[in-house]
């Protein structure tokens, strides 16, 4: 039997995992040597907000990243070195990017594409890269401090 405090704790997580998103964020982390990871969440509430803005319908507008290496450089949003700009399909809300290059300084901006033109609405911290000549190496230890111990057949 369920008492009544368990019942409203349970009640508590079933609210929780199908509330609303109450803040927008994003976050770029490294994922290995040449990878990286985004993940972002965009209220509701934005999304019309730059939907109306735009003059457009939500299916009208494609939700994407543009990854900027501003390596060396104090970025204000026109002067990166490079870019590439990444479309999302679906309901996604991460992606991993790979054969990003080493020792360079990334940051995204999560946005919206509309009649082929990036709009920003979040953007990430800097992440940068290891030196090509550790990476393997720095990562073999960070995530398996005993790797040199193992014997892979």
């Amino acid at each position: 039997m369920i008492s009544n405090g368990e019942n409203k704790a349970r009640q508590r997580d079933v609210v929780r995992k199908e509330a609303p998103i109450q803040k927008d964020w994003m976050s770029l982390a490294l994922s290995g040597p040449s990878m990286l990871h985004v993940c972002w969440e965009l209220t509701w509430s934005r999304l019309v907000m730059v939907a109306s803005y735009l003059h457009a319908e939500q299916q009208e507008l494609e939700k994407g990243l543009r990854l900027y290496d501003v390596t060396g450089i104090s970025f204000n949003g026109n002067n990166a070195r490079s870019w590439v700009d990444i479309r999302i399909k679906g309901e996604a809300n991460d992606c991993f990017i790979p054969n990003v290059q080493p020792n360079c300084t990334y940051l995204a901006d999560f946005g919206l594409f509309h009649e082929d033109r990036f709009y920003p609405i979040l953007r990430s911290e800097t992440v940068t890269t290891p030196s090509q000549l550790g990476n393997q190496i720095a990562w073999k230890y960070r995530f398996c401090p005993d790797a040199d111990k193992l014997s892979i057949q």
